[in-house]
């Protein structure tokens, strides 16, 4: 039998393992605030990523539109509206003999073929503030062609309440056709 002098209390601390109080408090802490980082870095990147979506549909939306614009332009044989030198919030033209008008009705940007109704071609996601059409018309003499250049410029707006949704892009493009002033004849020779 071994005989000791120390208390019995004192030979049980020695047998216990375990962490203090202090030491589970600084473990919870070290991982609050590694958690809080961890939360914080998931909701940066999910707003980036709504934001970017949000951009992406409002980057789409308007060049679908500028590459309709600029399809009828092209192909138009006469303008109407804007008249030289002008601007404009409707654009009219003439395009292989049918008469086609953009303009700007209830946030959305239509498109109208002749007597037929007004079709938008944007969606409800993207509200449209402004569109304009700025006519620069030039006059070749010397070549007998008149170039008409249509200056478009569009305003747009993601079409939501949530603050992270909020953007808008303007978007500007100048398309360009020529007319001849006097067709050249037919035929004919020496």
């Amino acid at each position: 039998m071994r005989f000791t002098n120390e208390p019995k209390s004192h030979r049980a601390k020695e047998l216990v393992h375990g962490f203090t109080l202090l030491e589970l408090l600084i473990y919870v802490a070290i991982l609050s605030v590694v958690g809080i980082f961890i939360g914080n870095t998931f909701i940066s990147l999910a707003k980036g990523r709504i934001a970017n979506d949000t951009r992406t549909i409002i980057d789409s939306e308007l060049r679908f539109v500028a590459e309709k614009i600029k399809q009828d332009i092209k192909a138009a044989t006469a303008l109407t509206t804007p008249s030289s030198g002008n601007t404009a919030t409707s654009l009219v033209i003439t395009s292989g003999g049918s008469t086609i008008t953009y303009d700007l009705s209830s946030d959305q940007i239509r498109r109208k073929v002749d007597a037929g109704s007004a079709t938008p071609i944007t969606s409800s996601n993207v509200k449209v503030n402004s569109i304009t059409f700025e006519n620069y018309q030039n006059q070749n003499a010397s070549l007998v062609q008149i170039i008409y250049s249509i200056k478009t410029t569009i305003s747009a707006t993601y079409n939501s309440t949530n603050p992270d949704r909020q953007y808008t892009l303007t978007k500007s493009f100048t398309t360009a056709f020529e007319k001849s002033l006097n067709p050249p004849s037919r035929g004919g020779g020496i």
